[in-house]
Parts: structure tokens; C-alpha cells; sequence
């Protein structure tokens, strides 16, 4: 758990993640991500499991918004 506390705080550090985002949000966030993977009918929409990781992961980092508006 430390490991991914640390790669949040560097990602930080980096403004890759806004200052004004708490840690533990983000970790419950991901704990969500893991629960949410053991809906079988949610994750019979993917293919492979990293699918969702990966679409889980563009919605916490990009939101669900274009961008275009």
C-alpha cells in the first residue's frame, strides 16, 4: 500500500495529480476499482480485465467529459 501512496504523492510532486487531491480519495478510488471487478455483469462487458482497469483508470484521471465543450 505504501508503494502506491508514494506513487501518488511523486505523481503530486510532478503536478501530474492536482495539489488539491487527497491521497486517500485516490485510494479509496482504486479500492472501489477492485470491488467493482467482481460484478460479473460489469465485467462481462470487457473482454480482458485491463480493459476495465484501463477505462476505470481514464475516467479517475480524465474524467467522462470530451474535453470539447
Amino acid at each position: 500500500m505504501q508503494l502506491v501512496v508514494d506513487f501518488y504523492k511523486n505523481a503530486q510532486q510532478k503536478s501530474f495529480i492536482r495539489p488539491d487531491v487527497k491521497i486517500d480519495f485516490l485510494l479509496a478510488f482504486s479500492n472501489q476499482i477492485i470491488e467493482m471487478m467482481k460484478n460479473e455483469q460489469l465485467m462481462a462487458q470487457y473482454a480482458q480485465p485491463q480493459y476495465f482497469i484501463i477505462e476505470a483508470m481514464n475516467v479517475m484521471f480524465y474524467g467522462i467529459t470530451t474535453g470539447d465543450e
